[in-house]
């Protein structure tokens, strides 16, 4: 299954994370007092990844590594050099049918979660960058915001997040 991205959001900043708990835990501003949608991807490989959604426009509002997936067979590094098509301060906007939604309408009341496994997970961490992957397909399009990148790929599908890890 995909992911599919279907338009960008506005995003003021991001916050990339880690600890010995959460390998990677990526927040994306302004998020505002709402319930978000809540995804649960889980690995054919092993691995569980929570994206949360807003209810009302699909922007990615976080997205938090419980589990971590396999190693990916390519390092962050490769990852971020593998695009020049850089859209800044922007958050992607997820297909909300998903969790029922269709266009036009906003989003369900109170929490949603919808389920969905993911052959490609996988997951990369250096020193100061990480990058979880949700396809084997290559990034051609990256939202960036703050220290926080998602890759999209050709077919309009989510690819990868990105962090890099301050100082």
């Amino acid at each position: 299954m995909v992911i599919r991205v279907v338009g960008e959001g506005d995003c003021t900043s991001a916050d990339v994370e880690s600890d010995p708990w959460i390998a990677l835990k990526v927040s994306w501003w302004p998020r505002g007092q709402i319930q978000p949608l809540y995804l649960r991807v889980t690995g054919a490989q092993g691995g569980e990844v929570e994206l949360k959604v807003h209810p009302e426009t699909g922007a990615l509002l976080e997205a938090i590594v419980i589990i971590e997936p396999p190693k990916a067979s390519k390092s962050p590094v490769e990852v971020r050099v593998a695009s020049n098509d850089v859209r800044v301060d922007k958050t992607p906007k997820f297909d909300r049918t998903l969790w029922g939604v269709r266009d036009g309408h906003s989003g369900p009341r109170g929490p949603q979660v919808a389920h969905m496994a993911i052959e490609a997970l996988a997951f990369a961490r250096e020193s100061d960058a990480a990058v979880l992957r949700f396809s084997t397909e290559p990034v051609v399009r990256r939202l960036r915001c703050g220290n926080a990148a998602v890759g999209i790929s050709a077919t309009g599908t989510l690819a990868t997040i990105e962090g890099l890890f301050s100082e």
